[in-house]
Formats: C-alpha cells, sequence, structure tokens
C-alpha cells in the first residue's frame, strides 16, 4: 500500500492538487480492520442489554429523567438532525485543517494502532465510571443544572452536543430495531404517511411523543387516530427498546451498518464497496453463515442515499 504523507491530506484544502483517493480509503480501511474486531463484545453487550430493559425499568433507576428527555431535551432534533450535523462538523473540519496545515509536508501518516487506542479509551471511560459514583447524586444533579440553566457558551455548546449525541444514538438504536431511522419515521408520519410510524418510533424513544409538533399532530386528528397513536406510547413503556423479533437475524448486521454510516463510509467522499463493508462487518462479529453478501446488501439500502 502506499504511505501517505501529510501533503495528500492537504490536497483535500487544494482543489488544484489532485488527491490519491485510493490510498487514502485503503489506509482508513485497514484501520478500522484494527478496530471492528475489538468491538464484538461490545456489540454484543449492548444488544442483550437493550433486548432485556424496557423503558419502565430503566426510568425507575433516572431519577433525573435522562433518558425521558426530563434533564436534556434533544427529541426536536430529529426534525432537522442534518443542518445539526453540518454545524458541528464545520467546527470539527475547522479544528482538524488546523491541526493538518500545520504538520510538515511529507511527514507520514502513521497506521493506527487501534488495539491500545481503544484500550486507553476504555480505561479512560472507567475513570469516568468510577468518578460518577465516587460523588453523590448531588454533586452530578448540579453539574446537569448548570447545563440546562447556565446562559455561558461552554455550558450552551457542552449541552448542545449532548442532546445531539442523544438524537444520533436513538436513531442508531431505530435502525437496529426498525430497519430506518427516527428522522426518516417522524418526517414520514407527520407528513401523512403510516401511522404505525408512531408506534415504531416510541418504541425507541416515547420522548417523541412529547414533541410539539407530534402533540400538534394527534390533536388535529379524529378520535379513533388519536386514541391509537396515544395506545402505541402508552404500551411502548413496558416494553424493551430493542423488542422486534422478527428482525433478530439483521440486529448486529445493522448496529455495524450503521457504525459505518456514523463514520460516512458507506455514501460520503471515503466510502467502501459492499465486499469490504462486509468484510467489516464479519471481523465485528457477523456470522458469515447466516448474513452473505446479498442479504447484506440488502440492509444496506436502508442507509443508502
Amino acid at each position: 500500500m502506499q504511505i501517505l504523507t501529510y501533503k495528500d491530506l492537504k490536497a483535500l484544502y487544494k482543489p488544484e492538487v489532485r488527491l490519491q483517493l485510493k490510498a487514502l480509503t485503503d489506509f482508513f480501511y485497514l484501520t478500522l480492520c484494527e478496530a471492528m474486531p475489538i468491538l464484538t463484545d461490545d456489540i454484543d453487550w449492548f444488544l442483550k442489554f437493550l433486548e432485556t430493559e424496557s423503558k419502565q425499568s430503566l426510568d425507575a433507576r433516572d431519577e433525573k429523567g435522562f433518558l425521558r428527555g426530563d434533564a436534556f431535551t434533544w427529541n426536536d432534533k430529529y426534525l432537522n438532525l442534518s443542518n445539526e450535523y453540518s454545524k458541528l462538523n464545520r467546527k470539527f473540519r475547522f479544528v482538524i485543517r488546523q491541526w493538518i496545515m500545520e504538520e510538515d509536508d511529507d511527514k507520514p501518516i502513521e497506521q493506527f494502532d487501534m488495539v491500545k487506542w481503544l484500550a486507553f479509551v476504555r480505561d479512560m471511560a472507567k475513570e469516568f465510571r468510577n468518578s460518577i459514583d465516587s460523588h453523590s447524586k448531588k454533586d452530578i444533579f448540579e453539574i446537569t443544572d448548570w447545563l440546562c440553566n447556565s446562559d455561558e457558551k461552554e455550558a450552551i455548546r457542552l449541552k448542545n452536543f449532548i442532546e445531539l449525541s442523544f438524537a444520533s444514538t436513538f436513531n442508531h438504536i431505530s435502525l437496529i430495531q426498525n430497519k430506518a431511522k427516527i428522522t426518516s419515521l417522524l418526517k414520514s408520519a407527520l407528513r401523512g404517511g403510516p401511522i404505525e410510524n408512531f408506534k415504531k418510533i416510541f418504541a425507541v424513544d416515547p420522548s417523541v411523543y412529547d414533541l410539539a409538533e407530534v402533540q400538534n399532530f394527534i390533536n388535529s386528528q379524529d378520535r379513533k387516530t388519536k386514541a391509537e397513536i396515544n395506545g402505541y406510547y402508552s404500551e411502548s413503556i413496558d416494553i424493551p427498546i430493542i423488542s422486534n423479533q422478527k428482525n433478530q437475524i439483521s440486529q448486529k448486521p445493522m448496529f455495524i451498518i450503521g457504525i459505518l454510516d456514523s463514520m460516512d463510509v458507506i455514501n460520503g467522499k471515503i466510502s467502501f464497496s459492499k465486499t469490504r463493508l462486509l468484510n467489516l462487518g464479519t471481523l465485528a462479529g457477523i456470522d458469515h453463515d447466516s448474513i452473505d453478501q446479498g442479504y447484506f446488501n440488502k440492509l444496506l439500502i436502508h442507509v443508502k442515499d
């Protein structure tokens, strides 16, 4: 494989210089090949946890209402998520561009050792959890109240990032549960699409019920439709977040496809072939005996532009 230098990355910002896109794509692909096997246990744990925990059981342990949307309100971001991503990405791109431009042209881009990097991240996460456990709930609630009520720029930006992360996470879970993101299900329902979309949405994120646009939509319906939508919401509280038993075989593949989609390697400029995407999924634990290339390609359609 061709060795990449920072000159190749700088070409991203200089249209007159041809970027060797294939070399950059190969570099990114090999880096992800290191990372995917490490994620297998985490993906399995995550899916099992969401299949056993109902919203009601989580609410019982969620005094501040983090998952209900009481502390952080993210449901309105579903309606304009692409613009929210764009604003956030512009800030990230500015910081990354500065870092790239400060490096020497001939300096090689080193292949990341993802094993060490993920081990470092896990250690940091463990320390963070331990630090939370060592604090009183009062301290945690004070931090939350600061984020939710402060007019300081730092608090506002951090709160916005947390809410965007919530929306992105539930969108990803909906992809596993419904083979469709909440964003698309909600927009379709509010435009007169299937009422059953609300059932799919509430099964993943009941907080969408409280969204002003949803309440206005419900209030504009006839009595039967109102009762039907309200019934979907009531039923959703007692079922696990991932509860669609018909889609069990596709849960792990859709989880991995969601991760790859968030990295923009399915529809982005640096995108991988369907064969490479399945290979990454196999490295992350997809059973090759039950998920062949043809079935995997059909699953990709759910995130294809």
